[in-house]
């Protein structure tokens, strides 16, 4: 695992820092959340993560991919406008040999792009309402270097 995590594939994912090599001196809002399912099963309530991955596999059962979505999260400050509850949107499909890339690059995403001025709207789901999935997106694709697929049709939600 350690040597997925610090792989630098040269696009500004890992940075240069002995203590933390994706955070730096920049931390994630106080809140990160990363929530990991099965089709069909909804239990946890995917959409409300800062990022949701669904397992995919073939008929086999064998494992092919994750189906990856961005950007949700139900806190608000009451009466602040700027602040609000959002379900997140699906991104993509991820084949399984590029998901720790996909993921840090989520990861820097955030690092780079978040608010971290404002507290109360440091959350992924403000930079994704922001940029809107298709940018951020390809502000992801631009870090991994990988290409998100289309969203996999998978079992309805129970």
């Amino acid at each position: 695992i350690d040597e997925k995590m610090l792989h630098d594939n040269g696009r500004g994912i890992i940075i240069k820092d002995a203590t933390e090599p994706i955070y730096g001196d920049q931390y994630l809002p106080r809140k990160f959340k990363i929530g990991v399912t099965v089709p069909g099963d909804n239990s946890l309530d995917i959409y409300t993560n800062d990022i949701g991955v669904v397992v995919i596999t073939n008929d086999a059962g064998e494992l092919e991919g994750f189906n990856v979505m961005v950007g949700g999260g139900m806190g608000r400050l009451h009466n602040k406008e700027t602040t609000f509850a959002r379900a997140a949107d699906h991104m993509g499909f991820v084949p399984k040999e590029h998901i720790w890339e996909v993921m840090k690059a989520i990861l820097a995403a955030q690092r780079d792009h978040g608010n971290r001025d404002v507290r109360a709207n440091a959350r992924m789901k403000y930079l994704v309402h922001t940029l809107g999935i298709e940018k951020f997106t390809k502000l992801v694709e631009s870090y991994c270097g990988v290409e998100i697929q289309p969203w996999r049709a998978m079992a309805d939600w129970k």
